[in-house]
């Protein structure tokens, strides 16, 4: 797990750091994808407030992606479900053999639920966009009607 967030991370600042259309603050895609990460992150503040909360849980967007990669993966590497996966203790019960996820499956459900999540991000802040352009769109026309106009 924590390699494929490493994988993310190195991936995000590769990417970010070799577009030059992240390095400009003011622009469109610029602000529209930082309103979006500022979503995120409240969202997660959300859930992290949840996770003692029981039902609530429920409600996380990142209980669901980590569900939807998880059957993904066991669906493509032919893999019982991590659910009916059986994980008793050696001393229980001796002679059953017990499939443990491997390296493989954690790392490929991992940087799937990473890239669910971003295309989530994606489509808010694509969201975003359509706001934002409103907003400037608006603000130009209140500024072109506060000026006087001149009549010669």
């Amino acid at each position: 797990m924590l390699a494929a967030a490493a994988t993310f991370v190195l991936g995000y600042s590769t990417v970010t750091a070799s577009m030059g259309i992240f390095r400009d603050g003011e622009s469109l895609f610029s602000r529209a994808l930082r309103a979006g990460l500022v979503i995120r992150i409240i969202i997660s503040l959300v859930t992290l407030i949840a996770v003692p909360l029981g039902p609530f849980l429920m409600l996380t967007p990142d209980l669901w992606c980590g569900f939807l990669a998880s059957i993904v993966v066991t669906k493509v590497l032919g893999l019982p479900p991590l659910m009916e996966r059986t994980y008793t203790g050696a001393s229980a019960a001796p002679n059953i053999d017990v499939q443990l996820p491997g390296l493989l499956e954690v790392y490929s459900t991992t940087i799937l639920e990473g890239l669910v999540l971003s295309f989530l991000l994606f489509i808010l802040s694509f969201l975003m966009i359509l706001i934002l352009q409103m907003r400037d769109r608006k603000r130009r026309y209140l500024l072109s009607r506060s000026k006087p106009v001149v009549i010669k």
